[in-house]
């Protein structure tokens, strides 16, 4: 399962030119999606629709512009990875949502988020990088720092760091 996903978003990052941080919006509408931005409400972070060979990704301008980035990448995950399970993809913040419903969306979910973090936070890149001497991850700064240069939260970048087990004990 997370094989896939990563597998995924290292194929789309071997065909084009990475640069840090990765130009997701660049890349997703070189792979001929149309990126739109509009307010709606807060609970939605972005949306995808696919017609056809066609899909359009929006994005909630509420937000942030890491949180819109991720939400960017994760929606052309569900593209790359679900395009033939449903037409719309709605990413959302989840407050009450039923048990069935979660666990009904979950491993789409997971996915979308194992290629959206692959493709912002390349596990051979930050292996690379850090092959010396992992960085401290609850130096604020230093974190900090790192997040900037990879485009993401620097929240993201700490569960990456831990999830990749690049964090001092």
């Amino acid at each position: 399962m997370k094989a896939k996903s990563k597998n995924a978003a290292r194929r789309i990052l071997q065909q084009s030119e990475c640069k840090l941080p990765l130009d997701v919006k660049a890349l997703v509408q070189n792979h001929g999606v149309t990126v739109l931005h509009r307010t709606v409400e807060k609970s939605v972070t972005g949306m995808l629709v696919v017609n056809g060979a066609r899909a359009t990704i929006m994005l909630n301008d509420w937000f942030e512009q890491d949180q819109q980035r991720f939400s960017l990448a994760h929606l052309f995950g569900h593209l790359v990875l679900h395009r033939r399970s449903a037409p719309l993809f709605v990413d959302f913040i989840r407050f009450n949502e039923e048990k069935s419903s979660q666990e009904a969306r979950q491993l789409q979910e997971r996915e979308a988020n194992d290629f959206a973090t692959e493709l912002l936070m390349p596990e051979e890149v930050l292996r690379e990088r850090f092959a010396e001497k992992p960085p401290y991850v609850y130096s604020g700064n230093i974190v900090q720092a790192l997040a900037a240069q990879f485009g993401v939260s620097d929240l993201v970048f700490a569960l990456r760091l831990s999830q990749l087990g690049l964090t001092n004990p």
